[in-house]
């Protein structure tokens, strides 16, 4: 599985975490390939945010599956306005 730097940040620093949860997630996060920063991925960062205006981190957790080609799997349904950019899968927490 691949993960956004921004996505590893937010699991990691959830207000919510007990310390038995931060290592749970440490743990499947262990199992993902972290996607860090690079031009490309600045480059389509820059053009969600205009033409959407998403908030920062969605933009770069967007664009990640993007540069990748891979599906989006979320909750967040504001990343509905992006369902001609990338593949959209649903998930329920």
């Amino acid at each position: 599985m691949f993960v956004s730097f921004i996505t590893e940040i937010e699991l990691l620093s959830s207000k919510r975490n007990t310390a038995q949860l931060r290592m749970r997630k440490r743990a499947l996060l262990a199992d993902c390939t972290i996607i860090d920063v690079n031009v490309r991925l600045k480059e389509l960062v820059v053009g969600l945010r205009t033409k959407h205006g998403l908030k920062l981190p969605d933009c770069i957790i967007a664009a990640t599956a993007i540069h990748l080609d891979l599906p989006l799997v979320t909750s967040d349904h504001h990343f509905s306005r992006l369902k001609d950019e990338v593949a959209l899968y649903w998930i329920r927490v």
